[in-house]
């Protein structure tokens, strides 16, 4: 009887935690933020919120998501067309890294040019509190 329970439990566990939970687990556990990148800006003249969009998912792809210890990226527009761009990342060390490579990189320049230049905020910022919405 004590066998057929623990193989009952066993199987109800394999079938409900699935590999990509254990994953998001471990994932969720392995990653410290330890610093938050805050940008806001508002764009050039004449620049879509599409086209503005297509290059930011570029610059992430080929750029952002190679950088060591850059964890996620949230890009917001608020109602003013102000955009605010918030970055984890895993330590400030990371963060100034990225920073001094994306000042001659090819795959951030067509970005940054969209960009209205004097509009440009930047803060970076030690998290005290996070909320993940897995937990």
């Amino acid at each position: 009887m004590k066998f057929k329970i623990c193989m009952t439990i066993f199987l109800l566990l394999i079938v409900f935690c699935t590999p990509e939970d254990a994953e998001k687990e471990t994932l969720k556990k392995a990653i410290k933020v330890g610093m938050i990148e805050i940008t806001s800006f508002k764009l050039n003249q004449n620049v879509s919120i599409e086209t503005f969009t297509e290059l930011a998912n570029t610059m992430q792809k080929n750029f952002l998501l190679n950088q060591e210890g850059f964890i996620t990226r949230n890009l917001t527009l608020s109602e003013d067309s102000t955009w605010i761009d918030i970055v984890y990342w895993e330590n400030e060390r990371s963060f100034e890294l990225a920073m001094k490579k994306a000042e001659s990189s090819e795959a951030v320049a067509p970005f940054i040019e969209k960009i209205n230049i004097k509009t440009i905020k930047m803060t970076s910022t030690k998290p005290i509190l996070l909320t993940n919405e897995c937990d």
